[in-house]
């Protein structure tokens, strides 16, 4: 006995599935009876082989099983299975012969376990008392079982776990461990900028012990700040010479880290020693005042101001160096009142001023403030402006001032705009600097008359009508400036959806008269026709010479040219009915199919559409669309139902049903009716069918049969009926009934002829033959003659096979008929 296994060992997965091989082999002399092998391993699949055996010397039996490796298997190392196979020999028929083979699997265990973890909290800027959450994740991603899984964690303050399961725990392959804890932050935490914990992980595999560790860092976000505060008192007014200011600076702790070796320093000359306890350190909200005296001197009072800056530095727990400054600056001011005034006249000021026309500006600079101003100036940058006539630069004494004139041409541009604004300006240096600090302006405005005007005038061709879905109109918009100012940026617009853009050249300049034409199209809509017009309003926008910016996005002036278009509307609804099928008799119990069309054949939507049937035991309506219905024009609403054929219906010999349709169009309510007869109206119609035989392989000389089958298929009588043919070559016509004839509704009859092909007809030629069947029918006074055609071609083929000739041959040929409707 020889027992194998595959695979035999190694990285065994959960699941995986050992093939187990037994081989029993006869290696006596004699012939063994009743060979089994037996395999008692819990879990082994049945075995597959053909036993009891009997094997005679030297030969062999097989046998195989399956297992499939189980967490205790990994757990344990090994997989140990033992075979028997037990025998009965010719000699001892009564003492069976009996042997074992065992093999072992060994599976490679690889223990492991894997922490992960994680920290939580509300935002990177945490505060003294707010807490972080830890998570610590174990998994055993090894592939044998962990017993006594314990997470630790040495943190002080943390909080107690809480864990799923409960530790300690075993952990099979892939199960997990996950345990969480809370910790408050700390004063000491933020002063060193994070919080550093360490979880570690104990458990006891089959080979020993196993660890793992996982760390998390918290940064809490440090935000070193000193915010520096500074006063004054006084701090401003008439100050007088020799009198003394105490500055108060103030340096607190803004940030959330304490600060050490904080000091404030100011350097202002003049000052007094700081009164005040430093260096300091300062925890968060933390303050330190210190406090300085100055003497205001006559330097002070001649700037008109005393600038003091004082510094505060500090050094944070994270560096040794300062790293964080703060600066606080307070001003003194004394009050000044520096002043001047300038006023501006133009003669003359208003009127019809015509070009050339010469206007007098005179401007007056005063003195109006409490110090001396000097290095007074005054200016006009008015283009065109003759040099003012005065003695500058000045010095002027509180209360005095000088006088400035100037002259101007009025220019056509002025005109145009409709107004001269003329502003001068005056400079000065006070006492207080050497440079100009004071200044300000005088405006005069000399105002003309204008008369601004656009008009615009619009059309549409055509203006009314029968127009159709995608008709074309033009429309043409005409701008007049009707005023008596040059008129720029002269811009129409027309919001009208679906115009084409306008055709002209804009924006445009008018002069007084001048016009801009632009022209656009529009393509008709079905909601145009809906609403039976077509209202287009274009707009003309202009900026006039009214503003002192030549060009302007803000139009000044507009006006509105406003046109209709009517549409004529044409409301229509075609109602249809059809019965099906076209019965010629009517049978009790046979079912009726109704089909019922309401088509929109006008050139309006129409809304509300219903299909209504009173018809007496007719089914309820199915239709393609939801009653009520909306259609557009040439769109359908179609419905069906059935009727079943009552004895009442048999004994009248006719059922008519009639359908309605109503519908709300823009203008009115619109109707629609239809009915269907059933036996339908008399319907006249016969129908021919042509047959040829044979019909392939056909050669020349071959004698072709041709089959004519006429059939009345309408439902009333056919009188005089007659099949013709009058193919050249064909022969008579031989009909199984005399000609003319009469036919009833579904009766028929046959005629045929032969053909000879020709013998000079080409190989591949067609050869068509074209048979009519003609008949009438009358009603009254009145007769209808119907017809039906049936046509047939047959190809002349090629001989076949090689020193073939075209000559005719007796040689038996099978044909299958074709049959042409």
């Amino acid at each position: 006995m020889v027992k194998t296994a595959e695979p035999s060992g190694g990285t065994l997965a959960l699941g995986q599935t050992i093939t187990y091989t037994m081989v029993v082999t006869n290696d006596g002399n004699v012939t063994l009876r009743d060979v089994v092998i037996t395999d008692t391993m819990a879990g082994l699949s049945a075995l597959k082989c053909t036993q009891p055996i009997t094997l005679v010397p030297g030969t062999s039996n097989v046998c195989t099983a399956t297992y499939v490796v189980k967490q205790a298997d990994l757990d344990a190392g090994q997989i140990v299975n033992r075979a028997l196979v037990s025998v009965t020999s010719p000699v001892t028929p009564t003492s069976p012969i009996t042997t074992t083979s065992g093999v072992t699997v060994t599976a490679t265990q690889t223990p492991s376990l894997q922490m992960v973890k994680l920290a939580s909290y509300p935002s990177t800027n945490l505060a003294v008392g707010e807490k972080i959450t830890y998570t610590m994740v174990v998994t055993n991603n090894g592939n044998v079982t962990v017993k006594n899984v314990v997470i630790t964690d040495s943190l002080p303050g943390l909080s107690a776990f809480t864990c799923t399961p409960n530790q300690p725990v075993d952990l099979l392959p892939g199960e997990v461990l996950s345990c969480q804890a809370t910790y408050t932050i700390t004063q000491g935490d933020l002063d060193k900028g994070k919080v550093v914990n360490v979880a570690d992980v104990t458990g006891i595999s089959p080979t020993g012990i196993v660890t793992s560790t996982g760390t998390t860092t918290t940064p809490p976000e440090q935000k070193p700040s000193v915010k520096m505060v500074k006063t004054a008192e006084p701090n401003i007014g008439t100050l007088t010479l020799g009198q003394t200011i105490t500055y108060t600076m103030v340096a607190t702790n803004d940030g959330n880290v304490t600060l050490s070796n904080v000091v404030i320093t100011d350097t202002m000359a003049g000052l007094s020693a700081l009164k005040c306890t430093q260096p300091i350190t300062l925890a968060p909200g933390a303050s330190n005042v210190c406090t300085a005296t100055y003497v205001v001197k006559q330097a002070d009072l001649d700037a008109g101001r005393i600038f003091n800056r004082a510094l505060v530095s500090v050094t944070t727990p994270i560096t040794t160096t300062p790293v964080i400054t703060n600066t606080a600056i307070v001003t003194v001011t004394p009050t000044q009142k520096p002043s001047v005034q300038v006023s501006k006249i133009a003669t003359p000021m208003s009127g019809t001023l015509k070009l050339g026309d010469l206007i007098t500006y005179t401007m007056v600079v005063a003195n109006n403030g409490n110090v001396t101003l000097k290095d007074v100036y005054i200016s006009d940058p008015l283009p065109g402006l003759s040099p003012l006539r005065c003695i500058q630069p000045i010095t002027l004494a509180p209360g005095a001032s000088n006088a400035c004139t100037a002259t101007y041409v009025v220019t056509q541009s002025d005109l145009d705009v409709g107004k001269i604004v003329n502003r001068a300006v005056v400079s000065v240096t006070s006492p207080i600097t050497t440079t100009p600090m004071i200044t300000t302006t005088g405006a005069v405005t000399v105002t003309l008359t204008q008369k601004p005007s656009v008009q615009i005038v619009k059309t549409a061709t055509p203006m009314s009508g029968l127009l159709k879905l995608g008709d074309v109109i033009t429309y043409t918009m005409v701008a007049i400036n009707n005023g008596n100012v040059t008129l720029k940026d002269v811009y129409i617009s027309d919001p009208l959806p679906g115009l084409s853009p306008l055709k002209c050249n804009q924006p445009i300049t008018l002069a007084p008269g001048a016009i801009n034409v632009c022209t656009a199209t529009y393509v008709v809509k079905q909601s145009d026709l809906d609403a039976g017009r077509i209202t287009n309003s274009a707009l003309v926008s202009v900026t006039t010479p009214i503003t002192t910016v030549p060009i302007t996005t803000t139009p000044v002036i507009t006006t509105t040219g406003i046109v209709t278009v009517t549409l004529t509307q044409k409301p229509s609804l075609k109602m249809e009915k059809y019965a099906t099928p076209l019965i010629k008799e009517l049978l009790l119990g046979e079912v009726i199919t109704y089909r019922m069309i309401a088509t929109n054949d006008g050139n309006v939507t129409l809304r509300n559409v219903v299909i209504s049937d009173p018809m007496p035991g007719l089914s309820a309506l199915q239709c393609n669309l939801a009653q009520p219905a909306t259609l557009l024009p040439t769109q359908s609403l179609q419905c069906t139902a059935t009727y079943t054929i009552t004895q009442n219906d048999v004994e009248i010999g006719s059922i008519v049903n009639t359908a309605g349709a109503t519908a709300v169009s823009p203008t009115s309510i619109v109707t629609g009716t239809a009915s269907a007869k059933v036996p339908p109206e008399q319907q006249p119609s016969v129908n021919l069918i042509k047959s040829v035989y044979p019909v392939s392989g056909i050669l020349r000389g071959d004698l072709l049969t041709y089959t004519l089958t006429a059939t009345n298929d309408g439902n009333v009588t056919i009188s005089d009926v007659t099949i013709s043919d009058d193919m050249p070559g064909l022969s008579a016509l031989r009909c199984d009934r005399a000609q003319p004839t009469s036919l009833q509704p579904g009766e028929g009859y046959s005629c045929s002829a032969t053909y000879r092909v020709p013998m000079d007809a080409m190989p591949d030629m067609a050869i068509l033959n074209q048979g009519l069947v003609a008949g009438v029918h009358t009603k009254g006074s009145v007769t209808t003659t119907v017809t039906s055609t049936g046509i047939v071609t047959i190809t002349v083929e090629r001989p076949t096979a090689e020193g073939e000739t075209d000559e005719p041959t007796a040689t038996k040929r099978v044909f299958l008929p074709l049959i042409v409707r």
